[in-house]
């Protein structure tokens, strides 16, 4: 092999190489992954939001936030409150937070706890 042809197979094998390595690390995760995992990492990064205002309030003390798998990646909220009046009150409150995925429900309104 000559000198040009060497050069050649050079080049040619860095931007092979190099179009693997953009491709896998900058395009893939953003591109070609799952829409429900990028879902549950949007819903998972708005929990604090949500914990941080159903902890200020005694009635959903027993109210948990979570990433919920279905509906392709949604907020999921938890747990069980006092009265109807509680749950309209929670609803309100999470949806003021601006959720970025939709919010799957299963809070039990249970009177007698």
């Amino acid at each position: 092999m000559n000198t040009m042809s060497i050069r050649w197979l050079k080049i040619v094998v860095l931007t092979i190489a190099g179009t693997v390595i953009v491709f896998h690390f900058v395009l893939y995760p953003y591109v070609f992954r799952d829409s429900q995992d990028k879902n549950m990492e949007i819903a998972e990064t708005h929990l604090p939001v949500i914990r941080m205002a159903v902890e200020g309030d005694s009635r959903f003390s027993e109210v948990k936030p979570y990433v919920y798998t279905g509906m392709d990646g949604a907020i999921g909220v938890g747990g069980c409150v006092k009265s109807e009046e509680d749950m309209t009150n929670l609803r309100r409150l999470v949806a003021e937070t601006h959720p970025p995925r939709p919010v799957h429900w299963s809070v039990r309104v249970m009177p007698d706890k």
